[in-house]
């Protein structure tokens, strides 16, 4: 029971005393209005010491602060979030703020469409504290309450700024900048009534823990150590604790009071430490150059987060972000690693990765999928292939590969799909867009449609005739079987009948980066690419992508669809996959949030049937 409600289980439904489902496992969660149980999570996941963390792309999850089953609070990805008690107070990328109850896992929308998205926020009894960006200081930022559905701004000083809110007694606290001087001053909630002010070390650094904030300052002027004071939000009075940290390369990541995490070091020396009095113990890091920091505590308990980039092992040039846990007991300083994966991640925790193959354009996407499924979970998985569009057609015919990112077939792809008995389910999954490529010495910067099919003509053979430098133009194009050709052909053409590039005497590159090289290596060279490929994988500033109409290609113009040669990306699997098989899984997870949050971060539209 949690007050309201019994809930029975009859092996595969939990039931609430009035009937109805709350969820089934396994299978599709039936959830009732006001409730986030999830499908895949115990539901001992709610009820009293909870912790909260963040896994896959910032969604935020729930587990018993002595570990367990994480539980995904909302399938959305977080921009800012905090915890009074067992409610958590959090702010999403789509402008909403929800409200979490830990003990029962009821959720409630608590503001609908915030003018920005919120990337800093702390929670009080009555409502919360937030800002825009903890780096801005216009009258439209700034610091701001949120209280009985009522908005109050903080106004900023005259030649000065605010930063660092912390809340502490039902106050809030903050660092109050100038040129010449640094104050802590201290505000009534909800009244934002100054309560008092001190001054302080520009040296200063605040630090919020359970209902107390800390400040490190120094012990004298020029000084190297800093010690650790609870601020007494009262009377503006410090009580000392026994921390010290060394001034200018360490950084307080936690505190109690008594005990502390404390980052420090030098790049090639950085090391995570555990603080309790004089003793001084380094803890476990996911590699030598990650970061680490506490991402919530309770109970005694402290969840650190050590976050790792680093290249993908197929994919050169890509960089992914992981995370590495560990619990930390904060009395005795006994550190447990933690294995945790999110209700995505877990997808695969067989090790049944489906194969995967794709477009040339396709493999930062792909790479990310691998990660995300595999790498960072630690899971054996299939790498994928990306055999380019035509083969990778051919290899779902032949069984080779088991889903692939793919434009349309062509019809020598789709009567090789018949020869070879196979039949396939295709869907929407992306948008993206074909980009004409050149470099900014040519003169040249916007092209319409029509002077593109003069070019590709060679009825236009010199920049001088398009308002840009004397110089012959030289033109590329792929070959008839590249997804990047297709479209060209598709989208640039339509009903037209295609020029002959060969016999214009036009040069054929098989390779979709060997046009981006010869563009870069010949400033009045003009090829074209697929959006997200260039922006993924080059990021060479000479390189121009000319804009179409007027129309920058940019996701969000190809998302309103003012970009005028936009594609359509489809995910395909053969039709006799069955219920449960990996491919299937897979198929079925695109079209998720969670899949439209990986594809924005690899510059990919997210488009739905």
């Amino acid at each position: 029971s949690d007050g309201d409600a019994w809930y029975a289980s009859d092996g595969n439904a939990w039931y609430a005393s009035d009937g109805n489902a709350l969820f089934a496992t396994p299978g599709d969660a039936a959830v009732k209005p006001g409730r986030i149980f999830n499908a895949s999570a115990d539901i001992s996941a709610f009820g009293p010491d909870r912790i909260v963390f963040t896994l896959e792309y910032e969604r935020l999850y729930t587990m018993p602060a002595a570990g367990g089953v994480p539980a995904l609070l909302r399938d959305a990805s977080v921009c800012g979030w905090d915890r009074f008690g067992d409610t958590v107070v959090a702010a999403f990328e789509d402008r909403s703020v929800y409200s979490f109850d830990l003990l029962t896992g009821e959720e409630t929308l608590l503001w609908a469409d915030p003018p920005q998205n919120i990337y800093q926020l702390e929670v009080w009894e009555d409502g919360f504290v937030f800002a825009f960006s903890s780096m801005q200081t216009g009258p439209e930022y700034g610091i701001f309450t949120f209280s009985d559905h009522q908005v109050k701004m903080l106004p900023q000083p005259v030649n000065g700024y605010r930063t660092q809110p912390c809340i502490a007694d039902g106050r809030l606290i903050l660092q109050e900048y100038s040129e010449d001087d640094c104050f802590i001053v201290c505000f009534d909630l909800p009244s934002l009534t100054e309560r008092w002010r001190m001054e302080s070390d520009f040296a200063s650094d605040l630090w919020e823990s359970g209902n107390n904030v800390y400040i490190t300052m120094r012990d004298f002027p020029d000084s190297e150590i800093l010690s650790v004071y609870r601020i007494q939000s009262e009377d503006a009075g410090l009580s000392p604790t026994a921390l010290k940290l060394y001034f200018g390369n360490e950084t307080l990541k936690y505190t109690d009071g008594d005990h502390a995490i404390v980052e420090g070091g030098y790049w090639d020396d950085y090391t995570t430490y555990y603080l309790s009095g004089d003793d001084r113990l380094i803890l476990p890091r996911s590699s030598p150059y990650s970061f680490m920091y506490a991402a919530d505590s309770r109970n005694g308990k402290v969840l650190l987060s050590s976050g790792d980039s680093w290249e993908s092992s197929y994919m050169e040039n890509h960089y992914v972000q992981h995370s590495s846990f560990y619990l930390l007991d904060i009395a005795t300083g006994d550190v447990t690693p933690l294995e945790l994966r999110g209700v995505n991640e877990s997808l695969f925790s067989a090790g049944d990765f489906p194969v995967l193959d794709t477009s040339t354009a396709r493999k930062p996407v792909t790479a990310e999928l691998y990660s995300f499924f595999c790498e960072g979970p630690g899971i054996p998985g299939n790498q994928p292939l990306c055999s380019t569009t035509h083969y990778a057609w051919l290899n779902i015919a032949d069984r080779k590969a088991d889903l692939a990112l793919l434009a349309a077939p062509t019809q020598e792809e789709q009567d090789y799909l018949r020869q070879q008995g196979v039949e396939v389910e295709m869907k929407l999954y992306g948008g993206d867009g074909l980009v004409f490529i050149g470099s900014k010495e040519c003169g040249v910067e916007n092209l319409t449609l029509e002077q593109l099919r003069q070019i590709f003509r060679g009825r236009i053979t010199n920049w001088r005739e398009l308002g840009g430098a004397d110089h012959p133009i030289r033109v590329l194009y792929r070959d008839d079987q590249s997804g990047s050709q297709r479209l060209f052909e598709k989208l640039l053409w339509k009903d037209e009948e295609v020029p002959d590039l060969a016999g214009l005497g036009f040069e054929r590159l098989d390779e979709m980066s060997t046009i981006v090289w010869e563009c870069l290596d010949d400033p009045y060279a003009i090829g074209y690419s697929i959006m997200t490929y260039l922006q993924d994988v080059y990021d060479e500033e000479s390189l121009l992508t000319f804009s179409l109409e007027g129309v920058a290609p940019a996701a969000e113009n190809v998302a309103n669809g003012s970009y005028p040669l936009s594609t359509q990306g489809y995910v395909v699997i053969r039709s006799d996959e069955a219920p449960d098989s990996p491919a299937r899984r897979l198929y079925d997870w695109f079209g998720s949030p969670t899949c439209d949050t990986l594809l924005r971060q690899n510059s990919v539209t997210p488009l739905h049937e």
